[in-house]
């Protein structure tokens, strides 16, 4: 051997940003489990949705099977369609700030159930269109009984309220 050629480099610094990348998303999948969250990454342009497993435990829809924007439609309950398309179509609007908010509920594919969801989101935009929606949502409908359940003791509260101040009277 009459030679060598090598070349090093110091990789300290994308090792470290690797790491804290690592970090960063192993945070954010536990926040996103632990407030029961369900995220969603919407192609504009391709028409694909990308859902977590919250999401797709939402909608009765299982991890191998594809998903399209009209899988969301059929999702939703009847009632709820046309206005979360106007929803939908207020954000990807150029001309808007691409924000979306909306309650809405969900029929489960596989149980049947309905479930009440509240989403918010964002559209991006390339060129004057949108090209991408990427957001959360948040089953409430244990939000949404409860509430149930607090009106109607309320209700009924009142009314005996009012039976015993006729009795006293």
């Amino acid at each position: 051997i009459i030679g060598c050629v090598g070349v090093q480099r110091d990789v300290t610094e994308a090792r470290a940003a690797e790491l804290a990348l690592r970090d960063s998303e192993a945070r954010l999948r536990l926040t996103l489990e632990i407030g029961e969250i369900g995220a969603f990454d919407w192609d504009l342009i391709a028409g694909r949705v990308s859902w977590d497993e919250r999401v797709r435990a939402i909608w009765g829809i299982g991890r191998d099977e594809s998903l399209t924007a009209e899988d969301f439609y059929r999702g939703l309950n009847p009632d709820d369609r046309e206005r979360v398309r106007a929803l939908h179509a207020k954000s990807h609007d150029p001309a808007g700030d691409g924000a979306y908010a909306a309650e809405y509920r969900v029929v489960n594919r596989r149980d049947g159930r309905a479930r009440y969801i509240s989403s918010r989101g964002r559209v991006f935009f390339e060129d004057g269109r949108p090209v991408r929606a990427i957001g959360a949502l948040l089953d409430v409908t244990p939000l949404r009984d409860a509430a149930a359940v607090l009106e109607r003791d309320r209700a009924e509260l009142e009314r005996l309220v009012e039976a015993r101040t006729r009795e006293l009277a």
